[in-house]
C-alpha cells in the first residue's frame, strides 16, 4: 500500500465554505463528515472546534490521528469528492482504535470508497 502526502488533497478557503454549506452530512457516534460531489480531484479538510478542545495543542493532536487515517484511505476514495471531518463533544475521549473504527465506518456510510474488497 502507498503512502500518500495529504498537502495536495487540503481543502482551501473557498473550498472548505461550500463544503460546509451545501455539503450532504453524515454523522456515526461522535464523528460528523461533510460532503460534496466535485468533478474534479478529491479533496479533505478537517474542522476542530474550541468547544470540543480548548488547546490548540489537544486540537492538533485529534486533528493529526485524523490526518493519519485519511493518509490511509486516500487511495481508496473516489474521484471528485470533497470531504470536511467534523469532531463533535466526547469524540476526544475514544481511543485510536475506536477512531479508526468510526472512521471506517463512516466512509463506508457516505459510499465514497472505490470498490475494492480490502477497504
Amino acid at each position: 500500500m502507498a503512502t500518500y502526502p495529504l498537502k495536495k488533497y487540503r481543502l482551501r478557503g473557498k473550498e472548505f465554505n461550500e463544503v460546509l454549506k451545501k455539503g450532504q452530512s453524515f454523522r456515526i457516534d461522535d464523528l460528523l463528515l461533510k460532503l460534496l460531489q466535485k468533478e474534479k480531484n478529491k479533496k479533505i479538510g478537517f474542522l476542530i472546534r474550541k468547544k470540543i478542545l480548548k488547546k490548540a495543542v489537544q486540537r492538533n493532536k485529534l486533528k493529526r490521528k485524523l490526518r493519519e487515517l485519511a493518509r490511509e484511505k486516500i487511495e481508496h476514495i473516489k474521484e471528485g469528492i470533497r470531504i470536511i471531518f467534523i469532531p463533535l463533544p466526547g469524540f476526544e475521549k475514544k481511543d485510536q482504535g475506536e477512531i479508526k473504527m468510526i472512521f471506517n465506518s463512516l466512509l463506508k456510510k457516505a459510499k465514497i470508497l472505490k470498490n475494492e474488497p480490502n477497504c
